[in-house]
């Protein structure tokens, strides 16, 4: 199975708002060192979606979205943005792409692989009308006793995980997800905060949701997006779009102090 080399999680588009002469100041949590890049070698995860799950495709998508982001950020720059409906729908659908397309998904992905194997091997041993098919299919014969059914859905386990693990079906998961963040944005505003200094940071998974109550972010750290207080994401070095529900706070403009920055920058590295 073979893979896009450096596909990107974050949008090439995005990223080149936050570099000064064509490069990014950024940091490296695993190895712990600071290092310069391009747009083009950041925002990477390696091995994300094999080529043969659709890679075309999905690419296809999400850069109809990407290739429409300038309009919205001239907009960010000018101060119209609220003015002009196709900049927001265009940024709720970056939103929603960025929520659905992160290194987030690929970690969730392999954490709930486990559960997800083994509730269909039970399944299976359940109803034996549905394993006999597989019997026959790895043994050439019906099964004699249970110890075969055991063996066919050991069989299938393996094979399973074998194709999960390298990625297969999971552009069809970020597609899902991305069609549901799209639909549960829509009837939604966004609010503008904007930064005097210092600037926003970008993170490699740049929508955050997060908890009021207990300061979790994230869906690793317990906060899906239905049950989120809210949802973010920086739109370069000056802005940052929060999702709003209310109708009073749907245009609003903040402009955001250092300690506001700098507590929405602590949201994109947790």
């Amino acid at each position: 199975m073979t893979y896009v080399k450096k596909q990107h999680v974050v949008s090439r588009v995005l990223l080149t708002r936050f570099a000064e002469q064509g490069k990014c100041a950024s940091y490296n949590f695993e190895r712990q060192r600071e290092y310069v890049a391009t747009p083009k070698n950041l925002g990477i995860v390696k091995n994300f979606i094999p080529q043969e799950s659709g890679t075309k495709e999905y690419e296809q998508t999400w850069g109809e979205v990407e290739t429409k982001l300038p309009e919205v950020f001239a907009a960010l720059d000018d101060g119209t943005f609220h003015e002009k409906p196709f900049c927001i729908a265009v940024a709720k659908q970056c939103i929603a792409l960025h929520f659905a397309r992160s290194c987030v998904i690929s970690e969730l992905w392999h954490s709930l692989l486990p559960g997800v194997i083994q509730r269909g091997r039970q399944a299976l041993l359940n109803d034996p009308q549905k394993i006999l098919p597989l019997v026959q299919h790895v043994f050439g014969r019906p099964p004699r006793d249970y110890m075969d059914l055991e063996k066919a859905a050991h069989w299938l386990e393996n094979h399973v995980q074998q194709r999960l693990e390298i990625g297969e079906g999971r552009g069809k998961l970020v597609e899902k997800y991305f069609r549901q963040a799209t639909n549960d944005l829509r009837g939604t505003g966004l609010q503008v905060g904007e930064a005097t200094e210092p600037t926003f940071l970008i993170g490699d998974a740049p929508a955050v949701t997060f908890d009021s109550t207990t300061g979790r972010v994230g869906p690793l750290g317990g906060v899906p997006f239905k049950l989120a207080d809210g949802l973010f994401m920086p739109f370069g070095p000056r802005h940052i779009l929060a999702v709003a529900s209310g109708q009073a706070a749907r245009r609003l403009w903040l402009h955001l102090n250092k300690e506001q920055v700098a507590a929405g920058n602590r949201k994109q590295i947790l």
